[in-house]
């Protein structure tokens, strides 16, 4: 009895210290709020195609639209989701980065993670919502609410006749029926940045439909404008409740080309170029480093653009080591693609969506020693968010 009055006794103090360590959390916590909320998440109207195509410092300026599946898992999704993916472009490589993703209302026991769909579907009626990507045609709340009305045409038989006849069913559009994201946006080259950015300029949820004879059909539902942050918001704000990060290739037969003062080879050697003058402020990132957080030293820069490199590297197929020397300048000259990465947030306090531009990467062909193409990689991360502030004398 002494032994099981000790252990109750024990198991209220333990219970009383936890409850006054989260007390006191829970109070930092709130402070922290309010310090947080008294800041806002600030976004900005960014450049009009106009205005980019009149500053001389922008060189190239592509308009591109891409699909992106910032909650799209491939290692979980079943085999029909893998190839609704596949057709549109997005294999079961589909690269993204968690970077804060908060729960349900633990009140309601539900403890799945909010998607994206689920954000944008529940507060449809606060968007902006419009029938095309150039954001021409607005639709009112109604008209809005309208285009989650779907139409499933199915073909079922009569129990007692056994014929078979065509039935159409009327239901609501869910967030499961939302596969992935079309986004319209603009990628340019700022010289006096030295680096590529992006401007998305418009997002529309894409609606899978099966059809009667079994094809598929993959639509945009309606389209929105995101809101542009200039600079990366503090992830521990509150009204933050989804962030990701996307990595995304683009390619140069992608694009609609809207200013070319210069190729994308051309681009690449003039940010290497700029950033070997200015290394200890411009930031450029180990291409064997997710999201290029290693910085690349001197050394490693200057061997960027030099005529002649050697690469260790291997054979895909045989495995086989393989020392190449390779003509750096032309690899670089014949460069179509580029890695983009960049933030998804979902704003909670306005129920808005940002896309927000990280970095960006040239990839390059990996060629044999016969000059074969055998693969591909970055070349580098070009980071501006990790440029070093330039600091001013007053």
């Amino acid at each position: 009895m002494k032994i099981l009055c000790y252990l109750v006794t024990t198991l209220v103090l333990i219970l009383s210290s936890c409850s006054q360590h989260h007390q006191k959390i829970n109070k930092n916590a709130t402070t922290t709020a309010t310090q947080a909320e008294k800041e806002g998440l600030q976004t900005i109207e960014p450049p009009t195609k106009e205005a980019l195509k009149a500053d001389p410092n922008i060189l190239w300026i592509g308009e591109v639209m891409m699909d992106y599946a910032p909650d799209y898992d491939g290692s979980r999704a079943s085999l029909t989701v893998q190839n609704d993916m596949a057709g549109l472009g997005l294999d079961d490589d589909n690269k993204v980065k968690t970077l804060k993703l908060q729960l349900e209302d633990l009140e309601t026991k539900n403890f799945e993670p909010i998607q994206l769909q689920d954000k944008i579907l529940a507060n449809i009626t606060q968007i902006e919502c419009y029938a095309d990507s150039k954001l021409t045609q607005r639709y009112t709340s109604k008209e809005s609410l309208e285009q989650l009305i779907t139409r499933d045409t199915i073909l079922t038989f009569d129990p007692q006749t056994f014929e078979e006849f065509v039935q159409e069913r009327v239901r609501s559009i869910d967030s499961k029926d939302i596969i992935a994201f079309r986004v319209k946006q603009y990628l340019y080259y700022d010289e006096a940045a030295a680096t590529l950015k992006t401007i998305p300029l418009a997002i529309a949820p894409l609606f899978k439909k099966t059809n009667i004879d079994k094809s598929i059909t993959i639509k945009p539902i309606f389209w929105f404008k995101p809101t542009y942050f200039a600079e990366m918001p503090s992830l521990r704000h509150p009204a933050i409740s989804y962030a990701k990060r996307t990595y995304q290739i683009i390619h140069w037969q992608d694009m609609q080309v809207v200013k070319m003062m210069e190729t994308m080879g051309g681009i690449t050697l003039k940010m290497i170029a700029d950033v070997k003058q200015n290394s200890n402020v411009k930031y450029i990132g180990d291409p064997f480093d997710v999201d290029g957080v290693t910085r690349l030293g001197r050394a490693e820069i200057d061997k960027l653009d030099n005529a002649l490199d050697t690469v260790h590297t291997f054979h895909p197929e045989t495995f086989e080591h393989l020392f190449v020397e390779i003509d750096n300048t032309s690899r670089i000259e014949e460069i179509l693609k580029f890695l983009v990465i960049q933030n998804w947030i979902w704003d909670e306090e306005k129920n808005q969506l940002s896309i927000q531009f990280v970095g960006v990467a040239p990839i390059v062909n990996l060629r044999d020693s016969k000059g074969g193409i055998f693969g591909e990689r970055p070349l580098f991360y070009r980071r501006p968010d990790l440029d070093t502030p330039i600091k001013t004398t007053k």
